[in-house]
């Protein structure tokens, strides 16, 4: 039975917002997209989901490396670094690679590192969500009363804040950011893991002080919106940069049963309230 509701409350959820959406979608009616989207999200109340992220990076030569290594002080004047500090710094940068390939975390291919993070999330509002990411043996677990991760074994507790604080996971911030830091362009419907999604373009809008003077108007990536639950399928980051990234979304769990169990701590994790 109480599946049945669950299932029910689901299935109203999506009617109620696929009621709301323009039959054809088109430049002018983006942002009603957008804000039913928003609106999908404020509905609920736990999510689990898989994410998958792939980042393509240019290994970078020494040279390269030192360029973008510059660094200002202050005053926004450019610091010079010895040549000795420069090279260790490239030689830990290079360390770190052949590890992340040792380990099987990365590959190598036409000089570009391949990276693919696989995590799942679980969220239950107010403020409790666990990130699971077996690649790295990480496990972040954050609620009101405390934060920590359990890194290969090892469990770390994160500093209490002066004062309680509830925030949701992020997850889906992007979409309220979405008409602030881009102008979204409508590309059309595509297929993303057999589900048709809606596509929509990003570039940096006017906003300086969310992009920058000097994006304004660039390409910033794409995103794929299910057509059917109006979730995330897929993200896809600004290709012109040294790293390139693909993240897809995958077997959501929608206003299922999260046991508040699920978010306990261990006996050297103290309460911060």
């Amino acid at each position: 039975m109480k599946n049945m509701i669950k299932l029910l409350l689901l299935a109203s959820i999506i009617l109620i917002i696929s009621a709301c959406v323009p039959e054809k979608i088109t430049q002018e009616n983006v942002l009603e997209i957008v804000a039913k989207m928003n609106e999908n999200y404020k509905n609920i109340s736990t999510l689990i989901y898989m994410e998958e992220a792939t980042f393509k990076t240019k290994i970078l030569s020494y040279e390269e490396f030192s360029e973008k290594s510059i660094t200002r002080n202050e005053k926004g004047i450019e610091v010079t670094r010895d040549e000795k500090e420069m090279k260790e710094s490239y030689d830990t940068y290079k360390t770190n690679l052949e590890k992340d390939v040792a380990e099987g975390i990365s590959k190598i291919s036409n000089n570009i590192l391949i990276t693919i993070i696989e995590r799942t999330v679980h969220i239950k509002k107010p403020g409790k969500y666990i990130i699971d990411t077996p690649i790295s043996k990480q496990i972040v677990v954050s609620t009101p009363d405390y934060n920590y991760i359990k890194d290969n074994g090892e469990v770390r507790q994160f500093p209490c804040p002066k004062e309680k604080i509830i925030i949701d996971y992020d997850f889906l911030k992007m979409l309220d950011s979405l008409t602030k830091k881009y102008d979204l362009t409508y590309i059309g419907i595509e297929e993303v893991s057999e589900r048709k999604a809606y596509k929509f373009d990003l570039t940096y809008a006017q906003t300086a002080e969310l992009s920058g003077k000097e994006n304004v108007g660039d390409f910033a990536g794409s995103v794929w919106i299910d057509e059917e639950t109006f979730m995330p399928l897929k993200v896809t980051s600004d290709p012109k940069g040294d790293t390139i990234s693909v993240t897809e979304y995958s077997n959501y769990k929608i206003n299922v049963d999260i046991p508040d169990s699920l978010f306990s701590a261990p006996p050297e994790v103290k309460k911060c309230f």
